[in-house]
């Protein structure tokens, strides 16, 4: 049985339902082999990851986060002085090379037209999260108090070295502590393979095995 392997914004027809099962029972043994050190953390907070997706994927699938994301609501801008100040701080999980998933359903339904998936990234993977940030995109006016800084940081030319690092300073943003990313429900920038179910799927009880 071949688990689809999708890049981001490729489609696939859905599958009928009893083949869908088939894939269910084919990776979840796959997520439990590959997936321990996100499953660990998960298990730890009683939570999954979710994400919502604008394509039309299969309901099973192994993704692959692109290195090339051109952000959908933001100025190119913003992504890559974010950037430059993650590289700064030596992250390998940047905005331009992530999916963006959070334990809170609830956000990962604001960026969905297709549905939510529950999202088991594969050992190995990067990430990058924040204490302070739930989602950067809408908390950026809670980062700079001085306009000027927060317009030329986000909206303007490349921002210098000095306001990177006062934006690092003051975001909190950080590449340790899995489960406290999970249990915090904010943003998590996630770089690397990963596999996604469906959440129609959630209460599966195979799928629930995974949380024990």
């Amino acid at each position: 049985m071949k688990i689809y392997e999708i890049e981001a914004g490729e489609k696939e027809p859905i599958a009928p339902e009893d083949e869908i099962t088939d894939r269910l029972n084919h990776v979840i043994p796959l997520v439990q082999q590959h997936c321990t050190q996100s499953l660990h953390a998960m298990r730890e907070t009683g939570k999954y990851l979710y994400r919502g997706i604008k394509q039309s994927p299969p309901l099973v699938f192994l993704g692959q986060s692109r290195n090339n994301r051109n952000p959908s609501a933001s100025p190119g801008q913003f992504q890559r002085n974010v950037d430059a100040a993650f590289n700064m701080a030596g992250f390998k999980a940047l905005r331009s090379n992530s999916i963006f998933v959070s334990s809170s359903i609830s956000e990962a339904k604001n960026y969905s037209y297709e549905g939510v998936y529950l999202i088991f990234p594969v050992d190995g993977f990067s990430f990058t999260w924040s204490p302070r940030i739930s989602d950067l995109y809408i908390d950026e006016y809670n980062i700079f108090d001085d306009y000027t800084k927060r317009t030329l940081f986000f909206r303007e030319d490349d921002a210098s070295p000095e306001l990177l690092k006062e934006f690092l300073e003051r975001s909190l943003y950080r590449n340790t502590d899995f489960t406290s990313a999970i249990e915090s429900t904010n943003e998590i920038m996630i770089s690397g393979k990963y596999y996604a179910i469906h959440s129609k799927y959630a209460e599966q009880p195979g799928l629930k095995q995974l949380m024990i």
